[in-house]
C-alpha cells in the first residue's frame, strides 16, 4: 500500500518547503472537525499529518521522492486509471496498491504513520473537551482548549505538536535590562517603538523564564484563592488556571457587588512546541484569505456565548524590540452596557508561542488606555 502525500496535500512534487507549509494549514483547516459537523474526519487528519511529518524533513521527502518516481513509472505502466487505486473515506483518491521498495521509506512511513495517529488521538480527545466544556457552560475552561486547538490549525500544526505547560510559574522583579536598538521592519510589519520598563512597573518572568512582561502597579496577579477567585467559583464559573492573569488592583479582595467598578485584564497563555513548527520570533507572512479568517475564529473564540463583537477584529503584524507578532484589535460587549476594549497579542519564537489579551472598559479608556499600550511594548523572550 503506497500514499501519494503529494496528492494528499493538493500540491506538486516540485512543491517548495513553503508550498508545503502552506498546503498542509490549508488542509487541516479543511478537515477539521469544526468545519465538517457529523463527519468523521480522524483517517483524513492521520493522512495530512502523516504527509506533512515525512515532506517538511528534506531528507525523509529525498527518499520518498525516490520511491515516488518508482511509484509513477508504475502506475503509468498499470494506468492510473485502472483498479489499483482505492478510494478514502474522504472520497479522495491518494491510496494505491503499490509495494514500497525501499527499507528507509518503509521505517519512515511507518514512523510518520505511528506520529500521526499519536497527535491526532490526541486532538480529538481534546477537541471533545473542549466541545463538552463548552456546551456544560463551562466557558472559561474551555476556551484554552479552543484557542489552542484553533491556533495551531492556522499556524500548520494540530494541538499535539504543542504541550501546555502545566501550572505557569512566575518569578517577579522590578528591573529589566534595556536593550534599545534600531528596529528592522518589513512592508507588512509596524514598527513598534523600542522602550525600556518604567521604573515603578514590575517585571514578571513566566514558565521557567520562557518570557518576560512587565506590568504597571495599577494591576495585580491574580490569585487562584484571593477573595474575587472564590467568588467566581461559588457563583459556579469555571476559573482557567492554566491562564496568567493581571487584573484591575484591589480586585482580590474586593467586597462582592463592588467587581464591576473597573474593568481592566491581561491574559496571558504560553505554550511549548515542537522545534519549528512555528514562526521563529522574526518571521512573518502576509495576513490574507484563509489565514485572516482563521485568525477571526481564534477571537471568535474567546468570545463567552453572552458577548459579541462591537467592532469587527482588525489583524496586521507588528514588530516589538525586534520580535515580530500578529495584534488583532477588536471590540465587544461587557457588563453593564459597557464597551471592552481588546487587544490580541500572537508571538512565536520557533518552539514556543505567547497568547495575550489586554482588555479594558471602554468608559474608562483615559484611565487604561495609555499604560495597556505600553505593556506589549515591554515583551522578551529569554
Amino acid at each position: 500500500m503506497f500514499k501519494d502525500y503529494y496528492g494528499i496535500l493538493e500540491v506538486s512534487p516540485t512543491a517548495t518547503p513553503q508550498d508545503i507549509k502552506a498546503a498542509y494549514r490549508r488542509m487541516s483547516m479543511k478537515w477539521h472537525p469544526d468545519k465538517n459537523p457529523g463527519q468523521n474526519v480522524t483517517s483524513v487528519m492521520q493522512d495530512i499529518n502523516e504527509a506533512y511529518a515525512i515532506l517538511k524533513d528534506s531528507d525523509k521527502r529525498n527518499r520518498y521522492n525516490q520511491e515516488y518516481s518508482r511509484f509513477e513509472h508504475y502506475t503509468y505502466s498499470n494506468s492510473r486509471h485502472s483498479d489499483s487505486k482505492t478510494t478514502c473515506d474522504a472520497q479522495s483518491t491518494w491510496t494505491y496498491d503499490y509495494d514500497v521498495q525501499s527499507d528507509d521509506v518503509r521505517d519512515d512511513i511507518k514512523s510518520a504513520r505511528e506520529y500521526a495517529e499519536k497527535i491526532v488521538a490526541e486532538f480529538m480527545a481534546s477537541f471533545k473537551k473542549a466541545t463538552h466544556d463548552a456546551a456544560s457552560g463551562a466557558w472559561d475552561s474551555a476556551k484554552g482548549y479552543v484557542w489552542v486547538a484553533t491556533f495551531f490549525v492556522i499556524i500548520g500544526l494540530l494541538v499535539q505538536l504543542c504541550y501546555s505547560t502545566t501550572k505557569p510559574t512566575i518569578i517577579s522583579s522590578n528591573t529589566i535590562d534595556d536593550n534599545s536598538k534600531e528596529v528592522s521592519s518589513v512592508s507588512h510589519v509596524d514598527k513598534s517603538i523600542v522602550m525600556g520598563t518604567p521604573t515603578d512597573w514590575t517585571t514578571y518572568w513566566i514558565d521557567n523564564n520562557s518570557f518576560s512582561i512587565a506590568i504597571p502597579q495599577t494591576l495585580e496577579l491574580r490569585s487562584a484563592n484571593d477573595r474575587y477567585t472564590k467568588r467566581l467559583r461559588n457563583r459556579g464559573i469555571v476559573v482557567n488556571t492554566d491562564n496568567v492573569v493581571f487584573q484591575q488592583k484591589g480586585l482580590a479582595n474586593s467586597t462582592a457587588g463592588t467587581e464591576d467598578k473597573h474593568y481592566c485584564r491581561v491574559i496571558i497563555s504560553h505554550a511549548k512546541c515542537r522545534p519549528g513548527d512555528v514562526y521563529k520570533s522574526d518571521e512573518t507572512e502576509p495576513i490574507s484569505g484563509d489565514m485572516q479568517s482563521e485568525l477571526y475564529d481564534i477571537v471568535s473564540a474567546e468570545l463567552a456565548p453572552d458577548q459579541e463583537f462591537v467592532m469587527s477584529p482588525l489583524f496586521k503584524w507588528i514588530d516589538i524590540n525586534g520580535q515580530k507578532a500578529i495584534e488583532i484589535k477588536y471590540k465587544r460587549t461587557g457588563n453593564k452596557g459597557d464597551t471592552t476594549n481588546c487587544t490580541m497579542y500572537l508571538l512565536f519564537n520557533y518552539d514556543e508561542l505567547v497568547k495575550m489579551i489586554v482588555a479594558y472598559g471602554e468608559r474608562e479608556s483615559d484611565l487604561w488606555a495609555s499604560d495597556m499600550n505600553k505593556i506589549i511594548k515591554t515583551f522578551r523572550w529569554k
